[in-house]
């Protein structure tokens, strides 16, 4: 199964943490934005946000998601979350996989399951998703699962969309192709010269900042001490050279370079997501 996400209100994270390890669960650290903990098969992701400010992610979905706690309403004694709000999260969440790690078949489930459990009001879901620029992803994603769920005839657009979600399989992780565009949508998505953006991020890989890192397994005496960062780079080349990590060094690197081929074949791909 995959993990459990469980949101909370940034100064509650630290008393919800706290009840994770009274009920005899291991955090595992942080990893990124949440914090993650473990019981036999269980495991649950700590979140502050439903949205970061990460690749791929609009100033407005953002601001969107950050007014969750307006949309939660008290019900028949407890909570519950806005269906309308729910259904345009789920799009963001699926738009979020897509540009970062690859889309599940899951995610269309979760979308149509929503879709034809509840009476909606899209006229409000379109004119919030047409505000972050998603109004056409969103129709192409419901068309497609009106062709998977309900026997809509494909065209030959659908079958290539079909396609690569069964490649990417249940929860769409990651595969060769979606490595290709990651480092793909980075360029895309960058603001200045694709030329100063292969260099940045060339040098992000050599040089990690203090939040990528503190947090893995072999950097734990780093959490805390930002001044150690130099060290730790130095660490992390001799490590990669001790136990002769070269793949997975040309890897990272190969991931800060792309071809304008590449990043053709991208637009292309996008392209059949109305994106």
């Amino acid at each position: 199964m995959g993990d459990c996400d469980i949101v909370v209100h940034p100064e509650d994270k630290e008393r919800a943490h706290e009840v994770f390890l009274r009920l005899g669960f291991e955090n595992k650290g942080q990893q990124g934005h949440e914090w993650i903990y473990y019981k036999n098969d269980l495991a649950f992701e700590l979140h502050h946000r439903l949205l970061y400010n990460e690749r791929g992610n609009t100033e407005a979905s953002i601001a969107f998601c950050d007014q969750v706690w307006e949309y939660v309403k008290e019900k028949n004694g407890g909570w519950v979350l806005d269906r309308n709000f729910h259904y345009i999260f789920l799009l963001l969440h699926l738009h979020k996989h897509l540009i970062h790690m690859g889309i599940g078949f899951r995610q269309f489930m979760d979308l149509y399951a929503v879709a034809s459990s509840v009476s909606l009001d899209w006229s409000w879901i379109d004119s919030q998703l047409e505000k972050m620029g998603l109004l056409e992803f969103s129709r192409r994603c419901t068309h497609l699962t009106e062709c998977w769920f309900k026997g809509v005839e494909m065209t030959e657009r659908d079958i290539h969309c079909f396609q690569q979600v069964l490649q990417n399989g249940v929860f769409g992780y990651h595969n060769e192709s979606n490595r290709k565009n990651r480092k793909a949508d980075i360029l895309l998505l960058a603001k200045g010269p694709h030329w100063l953006t292969r260099l940045h991020n060339l040098l992000r890989s050599i040089f990690p900042t203090y939040e990528k890192i503190r947090y893995l397994e072999y950097c734990r005496a780093l959490n805390g001490r930002p001044w150690l960062l130099p060290f730790f780079w130095v660490y992390r080349w001799i490590r990669a050279v001790r136990f002769r990590m070269f793949g997975k060094v040309k890897r990272v690197v190969d991931e800060t370079l792309v071809s304008n081929q590449e990043l053709e074949e991208r637009r292309r791909e996008l392209s059949f997501w109305d994106l």
